[in-house]
C-alpha cells in the first residue's frame, strides 16, 4: 500500500508494508488511525468477500479493517487492536471465514465484539448493509464470485456512503431484493 502524504515542503510518498498481508493491514491501520478508533473490523485474511462488503461500512464509521489468519489473530494484529482501543470489534463472516479462535482471542483481550454473518457472502453483505446503511438511498451492486468488480465498486460505495452488495451471476438472492427495497 502506498500513501501520499503532503507537508509544508511538498508531497512525499510513503510505502505501508509489513512482512505479510496481516502485518500490512496493521501498518495501514497505524497510519490512518494513529489516535485509535471507536470500532474496528476483523475479516478473513484468506477470503475477499467479507472484506469488500465491509470496506464501505468501515469507511462510514471511520474504522480500520484488520485481517485474521485461519488459526487466529497474529501477535501484530492483537497488539494493534489493543492500541486502537475500540469500544467494539465487528467480525465479518461466519466461523468458516473467521474462526472461533479469533473470537476467543477477542474475549480474552476483553474486547466487546459483534459478529455479522449470513449463510453465505451474499447474505453477509446484505446484513452489513442493513447494519450500517439503513437509510443510504443508494447501493452499489457487484458480482461476488470474483473480486475485481467488487473491489472497484467498494471504492465507489465508500465515497457515496453506500453499501456494497454482492450477487452471484445468475440470480439475485432473496436477502439481497429485500435489502434493495
Amino acid at each position: 500500500v502506498v500513501a501520499r502524504v503532503s507537508d509544508a515542503t511538498g508531497a512525499d510518498v510513503r510505502r505501508l508494508a509489513g512482512a505479510d498481508r496481516y502485518a500490512t493491514a496493521v501498518e495501514v491501520s497505524r497510519f490512518a488511525f494513529g489516535d485509535g478508533a471507536a470500532e474496528a473490523f476483523v475479516v478473513s485474511g484468506t477470503g475477499f468477500a467479507d472484506a469488500l462488503s465491509g470496506g464501505a461500512a468501515a469507511a462510514a464509521v471511520s474504522a480500520p479493517i484488520l485481517l485474521a489468519a485461519p488459526d487466529g489473530l497474529t501477535d501484530d494484529t492483537s497488539a494493534e487492536l489493543r492500541r486502537l482501543g475500540p469500544e467494539e470489534v465487528t467480525v465479518l463472516g461466519g466461523a468458516a471465514s473467521v474462526s472461533a479462535e479469533v473470537t476467543d482471542q477477542l474475549v480474552a483481550a476483553e474486547l466487546e465484539q459483534n459478529r455479522i454473518a449470513g449463510g453465505d457472502r451474499f447474505e453477509t453483505a446484505a446484513l452489513v448493509s442493513s447494519s450500517y446503511f439503513a437509510s443510504s438511498g443508494v447501493a452499489i451492486m457487484a458480482g461476488g464470485s470474483k473480486f475485481p468488480d467488487a473491489l472497484a465498486g467498494g471504492a465507489a460505495a465508500a465515497a457515496l456512503g453506500a453499501p456494497l452488495l454482492l450477487s452471484p451471476r445468475a440470480c439475485l438472492p432473496d436477502r439481497v431484493d429485500s435489502e434493495l427495497t
